[in-house]
């Protein structure tokens, strides 16, 4: 999966990279505004950077039923785990 993200940043840099050299300044501009506001929201639309998915499902799970059944139980500390891990925390992972 790693290897993937790295392939996919790496052609985007690329892309990027080689707008830069064509765009007019104006057109330049729009694409930093863009990129400011996919920044902006990747802490809620993206669960591989940022840390606000995992705070949301730590908090379902603090705010589990004790009567909540065994597999939403288990899907809810699954998520929570590998999100944990997919941000470095193998340890609470």
């Amino acid at each position: 999966m790693k290897g993937m993200n790295r392939r996919c940043a790496f052609r985007l840099f690329v892309a990027l990279a080689a707008a830069l050299l064509v765009a007019s300044p104006g057109s330049h501009r729009r694409m930093l505004t863009e990129l400011q506001e996919i920044a902006d929201r990747s802490g809620t639309e993206n669960p591989y950077f940022d840390f606000d998915v995992l705070r949301r499902k730590q908090a379902e799970l603090a705010a589990l039923s004790p009567d909540a059944s065994p597999a939403t139980r288990y899907n809810l500390l699954f998520d929570t785990g590998r999100h944990e891990i997919q941000l470095g925390n193998c340890q609470s992972g």
